[in-house]
């Protein structure tokens, strides 16, 4: 909700600049690309890190998260 969030507020804004759309679609595309990524699990993946998380009361790494799921991860490449 939070990415959905993000981008709504950025379009406003881009819409209310004045700004070409052609300038508008290349600030949008930057921003979503320097947007923080969203990690692509499954609910019950997230589930698991969630509770872990609540347990300890912090955030755990991001190798400790990929240990506990014991999944494959693909780097996607953009270009």
């Amino acid at each position: 909700m939070r990415l959905i969030n993000l981008l709504n507020n950025k379009v406003k804004e881009l819409l209310a600049s004045g700004l070409s759309e052609d300038d508008q679609i290349d600030l949008l595309s930057e921003f979503i690309y320097n947007i923080q990524t969203i990690d692509l699990i499954t609910i019950e993946q997230d589930d698991v890190i969630t509770k872990a998380d609540k347990k300890l009361k912090t955030a755990f790494s991001k190798d400790v998260r990929d240990k506990m799921l014991n999944d494959k991860w693909y780097w996607i490449n953009w270009e």
